[in-house]
């Protein structure tokens, strides 16, 4: 009896010190997945994308897939920008232009707590309304989506200011880019960005968007 009791007595101080082991071990890796670094990187497109991957280019549903590309005759600075084709209202492939430009893989994301505002330099065809211009977008949790409705663009470049409104939030952000528009009177039209990128301006706040 006293050899069984000895043995359970061993058994449980055994499981104690495995489950403490386990418990401490698992302690780690939780603080060490809170306190993960991410790349600070602030370049979104810079004669092209910055740091996306390979797969990182999701359209809206109903928008046109194909509206999206990389110029290599137009540019702000350097030797190519990104080209947005609007597509007419009846166009087949797509009523609009849409997407958000997204990291590629899963766990991955920009560090970008130490800037407040996304900018970058725009132009278009003709004189255009573009719906919405942001960030924040990934089509999971979209936890902190930022936009800026109505911008103005004309056949000069010109600089443009999207403030974020909580830098401390995006400690790990995947969606760097949102755009979405439609026609002008049922008629397409082309707009570009250049230089896309975050930046820290100290002058940006949630209400304030100059351009």
């Amino acid at each position: 009896m006293k050899n069984i009791k000895l043995t359970y007595t061993k058994m449980t101080i055994l499981l104690g010190c495995i489950f403490i082991t386990i418990a401490s071990c698992e302690r780690e890796l939780s603080d060490e997945a809170v306190f993960a670094t991410f790349p600070t990187a602030p370049e979104v497109f810079n004669d092209s994308p910055v740091g996306l991957g390979t797969d990182f280019y999701f359209p809206y549903i109903n928008s046109k897939a194909t509206a999206w590309s990389v110029d290599e005759k137009e540019s702000y600075e350097g030797s190519a920008s990104m080209r947005f084709d609007v597509p007419n209202a009846n166009d087949p492939e797509g009523s609009f232009a849409g997407a958000i430009f997204r990291i590629d893989g899963e766990g991955s994301g920009r560090n970008l707590t130490d800037y407040d505002a996304l900018t970058f330099w725009a132009k278009a065809t003709q004189s255009v309304t573009i719906g919405e211009i942001g960030f924040g977008e990934d089509f999971g949790e979209n936890k902190y989506v930022v936009g800026r409705k109505a911008i103005d663009l004309t056949t000069a470049w010109k600089k443009y200011i999207i403030p974020i409104p909580d830098p401390s939030k995006l400690i790990q952000e995947r969606g760097l880019l949102r755009y979405s528009t439609g026609s002008l009177l049922g008629s397409g039209y082309t707009f570009w960005l250049d230089e896309v990128r975050y930046e820290k301006l100290g002058t940006c706040s949630a209400k304030t968007q100059n351009t």
